[in-house]
């Protein structure tokens, strides 16, 4: 099965994940390529906020383009304007950044109004946050690009800037700035950027545990749907 197919499953309506999933899996073993199938069973279906944000990729491609576009430049902007003390690049970015971030929640909300019925505040938190950190964050800016994200996706480490202003620049002096002061000024930046990153990765921690909890709750949901299916079918084979 080539991975296009799976990654359809993840712009199928959320409660067909994984009844199509498991379909899938079937198909897979009876064509004999157990190991395949035995990846495809540990797929996980999104969860509300992730769901919502797979969708973008699919119908809102234009905008969540231009999302990872002003992701990239924000990463980027951020150290040439640490290294060189131009600012410029960096604030268009962010300006860019948020103005994607904010477009596509608008986005997300019309897609659960039209799927759901209703987008609660707390998945649109969700779904901000996920916008605006996986577009930052390496490890999950691929799934957000593909539309194949599983979970919600809070701060990286590397994600503390993207709500910041970068340190204000000395007033300009007739004098020009050594090369030991501006060393000694970006070093500083760095500092303080990596005492932020501390701290938004314990709060980090917390979160991941509440997670968690959340994720083992909604494997035992699963669980208890694939038993009832399986119920299901061995009744219509007995009747």
């Amino acid at each position: 099965m080539a991975d296009e197919e799976v990654a359809e499953l993840y712009g199928e309506p959320l409660n067909e994940f994984v009844p199509r999933r498991d379909a899938l899996v079937r198909e897979l073993r009876k064509a004999g390529d157990r190991e395949r199938a035995a990846e495809v069973a540990k797929l996980k279906r999104p969860t509300v906020a992730a769901w919502a944000v797979n969708q973008l990729a699919r119908r809102n491609r234009k905008d969540l383009d231009l999302l990872l576009d002003a992701g990239h430049r924000l990463r980027t902007g951020q150290v040439q304007a640490l290294e060189s003390g131009d600012q410029s690049q960096f604030e268009q970015a962010r300006r860019d950044h948020e103005r994607a971030v904010r477009k596509l929640v608008g986005d997300a909300r019309d897609v659960l109004s039209g799927e759901r019925g209703a987008a609660s505040d707390q998945a649109l938190s969700s779904i901000e946050r996920t916008l605006r950190y996986a577009s930052l964050d390496d490890e999950h800016r691929p799934a957000l690009a593909s539309g194949t994200l599983t979970t919600e996706v809070e701060a990286p480490g590397f994600g503390a800037f993207a709500g910041m202003s970068l340190p204000a620049q000395a007033p300009s002096k007739p004098k020009r700035e050594s090369a030991r002061e501006q060393k000694a000024r970006v070093t500083a930046a760095r500092a303080e950027l990596k005492d932020a990153q501390k701290r938004e990765r314990e709060a980090q921690r917390r979160v991941d545990q509440a997670e968690k909890e959340v994720a083992a709750a909604r494997d035992a949901l699963e669980a208890a749907e694939a038993e009832t299916r399986d119920a299901e079918e061995r009744l219509r084979d007995v009747t």
